[in-house]
């Protein structure tokens, strides 16, 4: 009996000391003792954000000693606050209302596009479609486009083309020359009728 309680105690004594030096290296400076951790300042490794969680790290300062020590830092959430809306203007985009972190960057800010003058032609407020209904900016048409044949042209008579600003509404018309007489072997014209040596041309009145 007492033979195998020695036993047991030295197996117990064994497994201590193999714990004891697994647990960590043992200094060049100890005196055959455990080592004791001695643990350096803790160091970000990774920095808490408002949706991240922050990580420190420290470290045994021991020589060959390898064992670290981690804590976490819990993310806190955005900080938000309210930003009032402001409404687009004619040449300016707007926002609704929106939410921002003032810690980071999120935010929930969707622009409104501008809206563009409006010069919509009016009879009492805007009659010749130069002016924005809305803000009042004026505006000089110069930008026509697609003309359109109104009344056509002939030998004797100007012809007449309109066209609208592609800004505004307004319309702008202009002539378009007189076609040329066709003479035939009489010299009279196959289009008025005039004899060629009666025909005087006339002064042309342009629109």
């Amino acid at each position: 009996m007492k033979k195998i309680l020695i036993l047991t105690m030295t197996a117990v004594l064994l497994c201590a000391s193999v714990f004891a030096l697994s647990s960590c290296k043992k200094n060049s400076d100890d005196e055959g003792g455990v080592h004791t951790h001695t643990m350096g300042e803790w160091k970000v490794e990774s920095t808490v954000t408002c949706t991240t969680d922050g990580k420190d790290v420290r470290r045994c300062t021991g020589e060959g000693c390898n064992f670290t020590e981690t804590r976490t830092t819990p993310k806190f959430g955005h900080t938000l606050k309210t930003v009032e809306g402001q409404a687009p203007t004619c040449v300016e985009a707007g926002f609704d209302s929106y939410q921002r972190c003032t810690v980071c960057v999120y935010n929930t800010y969707e622009e409104i596009p501008a809206t563009g003058h409006n010069y919509k032609i009016d009879a009492e407020l805007n009659p010749d479609g130069d002016t924005c209904v809305v803000c009042n900016q004026q505006h000089i048409c110069y930008e026509y486009e697609d003309w359109q044949i109104t009344q056509e042209s002939d030998c004797t008579t100007l012809g007449k083309q309109t066209c609208k600003c592609v800004v505004c509404n307004a319309t702008k018309t202009q002539s378009i020359p007189k076609d040329d007489h066709v003479f035939d072997e009489n010299d009279k014209c196959t289009e008025c009728g005039d004899i060629k040596s009666n025909i005087t041309d006339m002064p042309d009145h342009e629109f």
